[in-house]
């Protein structure tokens, strides 16, 4: 073998063992290498993604205390849905609490989502700087019922029940007046009154 098969045959050699670090250690490091820096992009990606979720939860939870709150509120005036027995008994209660009888107690279908006009009204009268807009924004859970009633006792206890009703912001008086009741020897005045109840689910 001369030199120069020697000088062959070692570059040779040098070259299959350099393939060889190259194929069999090399490249499955590198490989290995990009794979972790692949999850770790991922790992990355998903914790930016789970923080963006964690702060859009933070804002949609902080959104709905506000309604809740806003809500609040707003209905912090209006008595709770009643049905027709609850307001008979508010009503009569409030009769009795007066010392006066009831005579006549009748009370409307209590209607959903109705316009708040009469209400609106009111409020503008008793408040006229108040916000219509958040008024408006109850009309979808707004109910109101129309209630006439007819009681008995001393004028004084009549007056004091009509002062009463006027100053709930749940009830919108529209009408009362005193009249005389029966036949012959057994006439009594009598307090007739119609008011609207307002109400909303809590």
């Amino acid at each position: 073998m001369t030199n120069r098969d020697k000088k062959l045959l070692m570059f040779l050699i040098v070259f299959i063992v350099l393939v060889g670090f190259v194929a069999l250690i090399l490249l499955p490091r590198v490989e290995r290498l990009n794979e972790v820096n692949t999850r770790y992009d991922e790992a990355v990606q998903q914790k930016e993604e789970i923080l963006l979720k964690v702060a859009s939860y933070s804002q949609v939870e902080q959104t709905l205390q506000q309604k809740q709150v806003e809500f609040q509120e707003l209905t912090e005036d209006f008595y709770p849905l009643m049905q027709a027995q609850e307001i008979d008994d508010l009503l009569t209660g409030m009769a009795i609490g007066h010392g006066l009888s009831m005579h006549q107690l009748n009370i409307g279908l209590v209607q959903a989502e109705v316009p708040l006009a009469a209400y609106m009204a009111e409020q503008e009268s008793v408040n006229p700087d108040a916000d219509s807009e958040d008024e408006e924004a109850t009309i979808s859970f707004i109910h109101q019922s129309q209630v006439s009633l007819v009681v008995s006792g001393s004028p004084d206890a009549m007056q004091r029940l009509v002062d009463e009703l006027f100053d709930i912001p749940a009830m919108l008086v529209t009408g009362w007046q005193r009249a005389s009741q029966g036949n012959g020897i057994e006439q009594q005045e009598v307090l007739q009154v119609s008011v609207t109840v307002f109400m909303c689910s809590k």
